[in-house]
């Protein structure tokens, strides 16, 4: 990264220490050009345990955790509705960021996060959010093909990202503990659709129409479906569901 000295081990803390957060730490531990310093969660035994495995100090107060100068990169992965916080605190404390997606569900969380953001990155910081379908590549091919002009000139397109019920139901707890209640699949899918048509069209969005419905889940939106107008009126149709049924095949 232009800007980050590579020449030796950068340290790294993972705000975080759910699926994201182990799987980030345990990528990082595996990096020659990396080393996982810290580890900082709200549940003390989490912690511990995640920082016993690659090696570093644990932490229940990220705030303590950004202290240490040894780190120079943060992983942001706490669940979706949490990300302000520690993100404005790591951008203030001058570390490079990851920050998974989306980078708020709020609009005044985001509107504060890049007041914060932008002003670390004309600092030099580097900072990015965690959209890791932009590097695979099959869309790097589809966004050279059509920048290129090999398609004429795209009028509209359609994306669909679903996901099963036992996501929001189960994966971060019984119905009464997860924290799906404070996100939507908006957040946690639809997100990814949006970028990666910002990317291959290489347009922002306009204007949006959408709606949900929750007659399953109850407690979050079972699916969005949106129209949304981008630049030079190029339309696209985005539709995700968490209400899936669970079966034998997956």
């Amino acid at each position: 990264m232009e800007g980050v000295n590579i020449t030796k081990q950068l340290g790294v803390g993972i705000i975080g220490a759910g699926i994201m957060g182990s799987s980030h730490a345990k990528a990082c531990k595996a990096h020659p050009n990396l080393k996982v310093v810290g580890i900082a969660d709200v549940l003390k035994e989490r912690a511990e345990e995640l920082a016993k495995k690659v090696g570093a100090k644990a932490y229940t107060d990220y705030k303590k955790m950004l202290k240490d100068e040894e780190i120079e990169i943060v992983f942001v992965t706490t669940p979706d509705h949490l990300h302000r916080e520690p993100a404005i605190a790591a951008a203030e404390a001058e570390k490079h960021l990851w920050i998974e997606k989306p980078l708020a569900t709020k609009i005044e969380d985001a509107k504060e996060m890049l007041r914060v953001l932008e002003k670390a990155q004309k600092k030099g910081l580097k900072i990015t959010v965690q959209f890791g379908t932009r590097w695979h590549p099959f869309y790097e091919a589809a966004r050279l093909v059509i920048s290129k002009g090999y398609v004429g000139d795209p009028m509209n397109s359609a994306m669909t990202i679903s996901d099963r019920i036992d996501v929001p139901m189960s994966m971060w707890g019984a119905p009464n503990k997860t924290w799906a209640k404070y996100s939507t699949v908006a957040d946690f899918l639809t997100c990814y659709s949006v970028d990666l048509i910002r990317l291959l069209s290489g347009k922002e969005a306009k204007t949006v129409y959408a709606r949900s419905a929750s007659k399953v889940l109850k407690f979050t939106p079972d699916f969005y479906q949106a129209i949304v107008t981008f630049e030079d009126n190029f339309q696209a149709y985005f539709e995700s569901s968490w209400i899936l049924a669970k079966t034998n095949q997956y």
